[in-house]
């Protein structure tokens, strides 16, 4: 999305064009997932894109697209959204209360192999010895960072940090829309699990190569 969206923003050409149509199906496509997670970080990361613009003379290009686009996901939040559920946290169901759930349980598997994990590909498979206040199981633990930790243990942890860390340090100076669409990725990731499913977690290898 804010690939897209940086693109129809340096694009030379005025007309409207694929790279002006991208972001308005993606932005469509977001709303209609209703996924809380995927929405805030979008909007983190507009925002820190708009920061960081406001020294450039174009940065008055991107108030308008911004301003449209949290307004939308604001209407559509409070439209759609289900607030009962979200205030709940009685409710086994609410996301919320599960990604706590899930959190918690991750760090108990930290806990017992902070070292070594317990393998790529075995979260799911010690996640039932582990669940705390959940009925279900799961393949993740719905943060990249403890699940890597929980899988591959402190060396595959530290790991990711760095790779992360270097990706912040070095977009940062190159080109603050990269920054903005590997900040997104990585916000969404700290509750959800994207980066893990390969047709969406291409994106952060693409963007990383870039």
């Amino acid at each position: 999305m804010v690939l897209f969206l940086s693109l129809s923003l340096t694009k030379d050409n005025k007309r409207f064009t694929i790279w002006h149509l991208a972001p308005i199906l993606i932005t469509i496509a977001l709303i209609l997932t209703k996924s809380l997670g995927a929405w805030l970080s979008l909007i983190s990361a507009f925002v820190i894109l708009f920061l960081l613009s406001c020294k450039s003379f174009k940065y008055k290009r991107l108030l308008m697209p911004l301003f449209i686009i949290s307004t939308i996901f604001i209407i559509f939040f409070i439209m759609f959204s289900r607030h009962e559920r979200l205030l709940d946290l009685n409710n086994p169901q609410n996301s919320i209360t599960q990604r706590l759930n899930y959190w918690r349980t991750a760090i108990a598997i930290i806990k017992d192999h902070p070292v070594s994990g317990v393998g790529l590909g075995n979260f799911q498979e010690v996640f039932l010895d582990y669940k705390i206040g959940l009925e279900t199981d799961t393949r993740y633990a719905h943060n990249i960072f403890l699940h890597q930790w929980a899988e591959t243990g402190i060396l595959g942890f530290i790991g990711l940090l760095l790779l992360v860390a270097i990706f912040f340090k070095k977009s940062l100076s190159k080109s603050k829309y990269l920054f903005s669409a590997g900040l997104v990725f990585i916000l969404h990731n700290l509750v959800d699990i994207t980066y893990f499913v390969p047709q969406s977690g291409l994106y952060w290898w693409i963007i990383l190569g870039l």
